[in-house]
Order: structure tokens, then sequence, then C-alpha cells
């Protein structure tokens, strides 16, 4: 809930903040939408963003083997499986319509349960692979701010369906369902990859300041949580 809590606070406050959209249709003739938006948000936005991520790293500390930063990597490798840039790009299908190519379909090929390798844990290194994801296949023309927010929203509901009937507790008392995990730290990962990929377009240069220890070891994010939240 408290999640939920700091997305709220976010969308309000880019609802008042935040420029509108341009047209749709101006749009597909840019290569990146980076390139023209040159608002940058108040603090008080970006205060947010860290404080959405922290809170992500804080839910995968609770369920005892995730680690918010695994989640990302392991999710952004099978997005890049899940859309091929020769069979995707400038195109905005779901991924189902590429299951023939890559073998990869609602049932099948969607687990993130492989391991990766982590040679930089870097916010900057996190969000520099999710900038080259979306430049490769023409789609950062389409990450406006607005379209960010709404597609953050939209995961969150994602994450929330895990979570209703579990109670407040934490979820380490599943760590014997394998699936079950890996389900919660790739929605964790999509809520996170379009957090930070916001937090880029925006122009906030400097969001890991505004996170505390998000990438930090198991132990230090449970402890630095517990100060955080008291």
């Amino acid at each position: 809930l408290q999640l939920t809590v700091l997305v709220g606070k976010l969308s309000s406050s880019m609802l008042i903040h935040c420029p509108p959209d341009p047209p749709r249709a101006s749009l597909k003739d840019l290569d990146d939408v980076d390139s023209v938006n040159e608002w940058k948000p108040p603090e008080e936005c970006q205060i947010l963003m860290g404080e959405v991520v922290f809170q992500l790293a804080l839910i995968a500390a609770s369920c005892g083997e995730l680690s918010l930063h695994r989640c990302l990597r392991q999710k952004m490798e099978l997005n890049a499986r899940k859309y091929p840039v020769e069979l995707c790009k400038g195109k905005s299908g779901k991924y189902t319509k590429y299951s023939t190519q890559t073998g990869i379909t609602k049932t099948d090929g969607q687990s993130t349960q492989q391991d990766v390798k982590l040679k930089d844990e870097s916010i900057k290194s996190v969000i520099e692979g999710i900038t080259k994801f979306a430049t490769e296949r023409h789609w950062a023309r389409y990450h406006t701010p607005r379209n960010l927010l709404l597609a953050l929203v939209g995961e969150l509901g994602e994450l929330a369906e895990i979570y209703q009937w579990f109670g407040d507790g934490p979820m380490e008392n599943n760590n014997d369902d394998a699936n079950l995990l890996d389900k919660v730290g790739q929605e964790l990962a999509d809520v996170g990859i379009y957090l930070l990929r916001l937090s880029h377009v925006c122009k906030v240069t400097n969001v890991d300041e505004y996170i505390i220890n998000a990438f930090g070891t198991e132990e230090e994010k449970r402890t630095n949580g517990e100060k955080r939240l008291k």
C-alpha cells in the first residue's frame, strides 16, 4: 500500500506540474522525445521518484530471495528476447505478435529465473540500458512523461494483483514458490523500468541522490528501510 500511496502522490504532482503532451502525430517524425522534452519536474517530483524506487527495493528485500537490481537486469534481458530489434523497430505490437520467431508466448518462455552477470550495479548503468532498448526500437519518440507515468501505473496494478490476497505480512514465507517470486520480481522490475525511464526523460540526472541504498546489500536495505519507515 505504501508503494501505491507514493505513486499516487507522484501522479498528482505530475498532473499539476507536467506540461501537456504534443499531438501524437507530431511524435512520429521524432527520433527521440528526449531531444525536445525540456521540462524538468520540481524537486517534489524528483524526491517522489526516488522514494518509489526505494520502496520497490524494500518490497524486493521483504521477499528474501529477490534483489531489485537483479530483477531489473533479468527483466531487461527478457524484454530484449520478447521484442527483437529486427522485428519490432518502429512498431507497437504486443510481444505475442512475434511469438513464432521468439518462441515466447503468454505461457512459455516468460521466466526470468536464469542468472545474469551484474557487471555494474549503478543506477546510471541501468538507465543507460533502458534508454538503449527504447532507442534501438524507435520507441523513445513516444516516451513522454505522461505516457510513461500511465504505463507505470498500469504495471503497479499488475503488482497489486499479486499481493491483494496475501495480507500485509512479508512474502518471504512463500519463498518455496519460485514461480511466484519470479512473477513478483518481474512486476517490480516493470514498475522500476518505467520509473527510471521517466526520470531520464524528465532530465532528473541525480535520481540516485533521492534513493537510500536501493541497490545496497539485503542487510543494508532492511536496516535503512526500518529507519526510513519509522
